[in-house]
């Protein structure tokens, strides 16, 4: 029930150009074992108070349907370029300087919202490291998967405002999270059987 939000974002991913829509994946062992989940990914999941998967999001509003399999891929992703083309006619109160600098084992990651006027306190910014592409034959046949979370900087809930203004900056070790991702995988493998995994790729 997966394939059709897989495919569906992947075409929204090939539709329009990484300044206009981004997607991101957290992975979850829903409804087996699944590799590329990681405690970020559970926390997120949890913060959504998720009870299934596929759940799906733009820019925090739940698509109410998004599971189907390959046969619903294309309405699917009908339905998302719908959604999608009047968010980016919207104009935002502030715009975002970000920038991500990699030196020495290690990611400088910044950001800062620019106004005219106090940033709310109800405004969230949430920091996102993410594998650009990973390929691995997951249960619903997918080999390819991109944009996959594996860290959040600034924590599941995100950095809000101090003072009117919103700004962010921390530097993440790639060693120690390398060391997370590691610590996950061995988690996922002590909890799920290689013949229980093998089965369910095989599904």
């Amino acid at each position: 029930p997966c394939v059709a939000a897989d495919l569906a974002t992947g075409g929204l991913e090939a539709t329009y150009a990484p300044s206009e829509v981004l997607v991101l994946r957290y992975h979850q062992h829903i409804p087996g074992p699944d590799a590329l989940a990681n405690e970020v990914t559970l926390a997120r999941f949890e913060s959504y108070s998720g009870q299934a998967t596929p759940m799906l999001f733009l820019n925090g509003a739940q698509h109410p349907n998004p599971g189907g399999y390959f046969e619903q891929s294309a309405g699917l992703y009908k339905q998302l370029r719908e959604l999608v083309a009047p968010v980016l006619e919207e104009k935002s109160e502030f715009s975002l300087e970000l920038s991500a600098e990699a030196t020495a084992g290690k990611v400088t990651v910044k950001a800062q919202a620019i106004s005219d006027k106090p940033v709310s306190e109800s405004v969230r910014l949430v920091i996102v490291l993410v594998e650009d592409k990973i390929e691995f034959l997951a249960g619903n046949g997918i080999r390819s998967h991109e944009m996959i979370v594996r860290a959040m900087p600034g924590g599941v809930e995100g950095v809000g405002s101090a003072d009117g203004k919103l700004e962010f900056t921390k530097e993440v070790n790639l060693d120690k999270l390398r060391a997370s991702l590691s610590n996950a995988r061995q988690k996922f493998d002590k909890q799920f059987p290689k013949d229980t995994r093998f089965l369910y790729i095989l599904r």
